[in-house]
């Protein structure tokens, strides 16, 4: 099911069920809850020869096996992320997996503030995770499988 952002249901989103984990340091005591939920985020770009720029120009994010957010722009995907994190609440997190973040991340922080603390590189330009807000975690799923998408699927008996 393919929906707009304005058509997500974040009635559903404030009822998912957590994960209790703790965050970074084990020997904190803060506690960061992490919604029990398989999500995924992507964009798709084209370059425009005469501007020398590539651009987004749609986003989707998977929420589990049937729900398929999409938008057209920036402004967009700015508000859908406001509203997903007021829907969350302080103390909750979204894992999203997003396959070669590094990529993506070129994008996200042109449009995102992120600071150094909320990137964790393994090389220069090579994102792992970058947290959003305290809310939005995303993962890259390239880096930590270390497969293409489609073999990934494959060996996962996952339909593409």
């Amino acid at each position: 099911m393919y929906i707009t952002w304005e058509q997500f249901d974040f009635g559903w989103f404030k009822e998912l069920p957590i994960q209790c984990r703790k965050s970074g340091n084990q020997g904190t005591t803060q506690k960061y809850y992490y919604l029990d939920l398989i999500t995924a985020f992507d964009i798709e770009t084209t370059y425009i020869k005469e501007i020398d720029q590539s651009v987004m120009y749609i986003w989707q994010w998977q929420f589990g096996p049937d729900c398929t957010v999409i938008g057209r722009d920036w402004y967009s995907l700015r508000l859908f992320i406001d509203r997903l994190e007021l829907t969350m609440g302080d103390d909750k997190r979204l894992v999203c997996f997003v396959h070669n973040l590094s990529f993506e991340f070129q994008f996200l922080s042109g449009v995102f503030e992120f600071t150094s603390d909320d990137v964790f590189a393994i090389e220069p330009r090579k994102i792992l995770k970058a947290l959003l807000h305290n809310h939005i975690e995303f993962r890259c799923s390239y880096l930590q499988t270390n497969m293409s998408l489609r073999a990934f699927c494959e060996k996962m008996n996952v339909k593409n």
